[in-house]
């Protein structure tokens, strides 16, 4: 069974990278983004994180003012772009908890080294 997961996680990251998000997806995403962050400056909290992660990301000193415009300039290519940018399947560090002995064969195909850890009750976690 955790072959099988493995397999249809590392096909929907390569979708994640390969193909275009719908129209509908990236209308909804935008509609959503653009909603909710007003809703995250109406606490003092809410509004010192935005001010840290335009410190932190090097944000331009309009960030706040420019964020839903900018939000809507968001283009299917930018998205790609960015997937194929952050989302690299081939860096994955895997992680799987159980008997390493019936999934070690499982994990294999999708990494390029497999360790394995002795936990305190004597089993074996495969990674």
């Amino acid at each position: 069974m955790t072959g099988v997961s493995l397999k249809e996680i590392f096909y929907e990251l390569d979708r994640i990278r390969d193909e275009d998000v719908s129209d509908k997806e990236l209308a909804d995403a935008k509609t959503y983004l653009s909603g909710i962050f007003p809703i995250r400056l109406e606490t003092q909290e809410g509004l010192v994180d935005q001010l840290v992660q335009m410190r932190v990301h090097d944000l331009a000193p309009d960030y706040l003012e420019t964020y839903r415009e900018n939000v809507q300039r968001v283009t299917q290519e930018d998205v790609r772009r960015a997937a194929r940018r952050s989302v690299t399947p081939d860096r994955a560090a895997v992680v799987v908890v159980g008997d390493g002995a019936q999934i070690r064969e499982q994990v294999a195909p999708y990494v390029a080294r497999v360790e394995e850890f002795v936990g305190a009750r004597g089993g074996a976690a495969g990674a």
